[in-house]
């Protein structure tokens, strides 16, 4: 009797561990599925991916992060984009080209030329968002900046399917002044 006793309190115990460990990486990371393709190439409608939701509890939004934030639409369907534009900066949209404080953005050539008018600053605490498949991303070009509150977290890996695995790609933007966005694709 002492001896079963002795084995269903370690089976508690262990099961108490597990779900403290599944909760507590929960709290720290969560898979998303990317829904549509206004991130390609970098990344494709289906393909899975982990989230840091630590990431901005420690620090802030760098240009060029990949995130996942919750849709302006009120939807519940979360949208994946790329940090483009700071709080503070001016951005600017037109003739294909991004600007920030009026100096042309060098993109990656796995970039679309960026569609739409857009002559913003972007708002202290916010951030401007674009998709990498800019003829077909619904992002700040449409519904504005996102609140830093509405950024869920930092797209960390890429899982799903086996042939996409990897890091997930950010850039660094540089401007005219000898910055330019790099970086290379989840695919």
């Amino acid at each position: 009797m002492i001896v079963m006793k002795g084995y269903i309190i370690e089976i508690v115990v262990t099961l108490l561990i597990v779900l403290l460990i599944f909760f507590g990486f929960q709290v720290v990371v969560q898979s998303y599925r990317i829904d549509g393709d206004s991130m390609e190439t970098s990344f494709h409608d289906g393909q899975y991916t982990l989230v840091n939701k630590l990431t901005y509890r420690l620090g802030a939004p760098k240009r060029g992060d990949v995130v996942i934030l919750q849709r302006p639409e009120n939807s519940t369907a979360p949208y994946i984009k790329r940090i483009v534009g700071m709080p503070g900066e001016e951005v600017e949209v037109s003739d294909g080209s991004v600007y920030i404080n009026n100096e042309l953005v060098y993109e990656p050539d796995y970039i679309p030329t960026t569609t739409g008018v857009v002559h913003q600053v972007v708002p202290e605490g916010e951030y401007f968002v674009l998709g990498d498949n800019r003829p077909n991303s619904s992002d700040s070009r449409y519904w504005g900046t996102i609140p830093r509150e509405d950024i869920i977290g930092k797209v960390w890996l890429c899982y799903w399917p086996p042939v996409h695995f990897g890091f997930s790609p950010s850039y660094a933007v540089e401007l005219d002044s000898g910055i330019a966005l790099e970086g290379s694709t989840c695919s």
